[in-house]
């Protein structure tokens, strides 16, 4: 039986792979971990995101459950240290814009536990929260599923990203995906001209990567996660959640796309492939 959300606490750690380019096949390796807490729980919810902090590149894991729950988990947090410690291999090659990995230095391999506080603000008070949260869940089960840290993240994993913004915009916004699109470039473009700043130079990245896109084969398919997007924010829209759709519809798509291992500026990107793709009906 499902905790009662209110009655529920919340487990977090943030998960350290020790280097930058581990992070696919770290979160390949510790999320049927995290999940299989949560379902042995019955946990309300559980998600993860990337994220990079002046501490490092690292995952943070989070299962919402009984409070007796959270100690049992928080337990058997050495397990999930051990696993950290599997995790070999290569690494990733460069990203989008043909850049290393930021922040290639090595590290630690380490488990942190941490309080979750979360942002009440930006999703639209307690409501919002609870929406973006079991949107966040789905997110991280449909990533595991479908297996996405197995999925080559320069064109094939960019493709499918392109596809799904290109569906759950023209869902979610139809009719207004031109304002959709001029939003995202202005919350992400800063981020594309820090890491590409001499303009032939984009014009090359862009051309590179919209012929590596169009070419790839053997993409997820996304269409039902990215109506799963698309429906939280007209449920955002139809519960009085005091945001602007656009602006959670942005967040809600930079969690995926955080989620699927892009940089905001890959994410930048990804928009504009995405929004060509979408205007020119192709």
């Amino acid at each position: 039986m499902m905790v009662p959300a209110n009655t529920a606490d919340w487990w977090y750690v943030r998960a350290y792979p020790g280097r930058v380019d581990l992070m696919d096949e770290a979160a390949r390796v510790v999320l049927p971990w995290l999940r299989a807490r949560a379902d042995e729980e019955s946990a309300v919810g559980w998600f993860f995101m990337r994220y990079l902090d002046i501490t490092g590149l690292h995952l943070r894991l989070r299962i919402n459950c009984d409070p007796d729950g959270v100690d049992r988990i928080h337990d058997r947090a050495d397990e999930l240290t051990a696993l950290l410690h599997t995790v070999r291999g290569a690494g990733s090659g460069p990203g989008l814009t043909g850049r290393p990995p930021v922040l290639g230095r090595t590290g630690p391999k380490k488990v942190t536990p941490c309080f979750y506080a979360p942002e009440l603000v930006k999703y639209g008070g307690r409501p919002g929260v609870a929406l973006a949260e079991a949107l966040f869940s789905a997110a991280s089960r449909w990533y595991v599923d479908n297996d996405i840290s197995a999925v080559d993240r320069r064109y094939e994993r960019a493709a499918m990203a392109v596809r799904y913004l290109a569906e759950v915009v023209g869902t979610a916004m139809p009719g207004r995906e031109r304002e959709f699109w001029t939003a995202h470039r202005k919350q992400w473009g800063w981020q594309l001209r820090l890491e590409v700043p001499d303009q032939q130079e984009l014009r090359e990245v862009l051309r590179t990567t919209a012929g590596g896109i169009a070419a790839a084969s053997a993409i997820p398919p996304v269409s039902e996660h990215a109506a799963v997007v698309a429906g939280t924010a007209a449920r955002a829209a139809t519960s009085a959640v005091p945001v602007d759709p656009a602006n959670l519809l942005l967040q809600y798509v930079h969690l995926d796309l955080n989620r699927w291992g892009f940089t905001p500026a890959e994410e930048c990107l990804l928009g504009i492939v995405a929004a060509s793709s979408q205007i020119n009906g192709k």
